[in-house]
């Protein structure tokens, strides 16, 4: 997980727009906010780029013991194009995730309560049986 501070947010929001919310998970405790960029998505994102020099800062970010300041650098060297690829990969996994809590038999690890998850998984299957 790679932690970006909302000031070092908002500067690269100055710089590149509003995609790079949309990164990851926005928290805030009331007194400090940040967003929690998954590295999986940041790996799949240099993946789809097909570009060894990306592939490379990559592999030097996953190996850093503080990555908040190798990844604004990344995103600062790529840009747009990594930052559209990071949230797309984002979007997919955090869709992977929600799926498979929905699907989930044992429901342990779910967020919700069996029942209210099924739910909603139920809801979803009507939905889209309609379109």
């Amino acid at each position: 997980m790679i932690i970006v501070p909302d000031d070092d947010l908002k500067r690269l929001e100055r710089r590149f727009g509003r995609g790079v919310r949309q990164m990851g998970s926005w928290n805030s405790d009331g007194v400090f906010s940040y967003s929690c960029v998954p590295i999986v998505a940041v790996e799949q994102a240099a993946e789809s780029l097909n570009d060894p020099i990306v592939a490379k800062a990559v592999f030097r970010l996953k190996q850093a013991p503080e990555r908040t300041k190798l990844f604004i650098e990344l995103i600062q060297s790529f840009g747009p194009v990594l930052i559209e690829q990071i949230v797309a990969a984002y979007r997919e996994r955090s869709i992977e995730l929600l799926l498979h809590r929905e699907t989930s038999e044992t429901c342990g690890e779910l967020l919700l309560p069996c029942n209210l998850t099924q739910e909603v998984a139920r809801d979803k299957r009507r939905f889209s049986s309609r379109r």
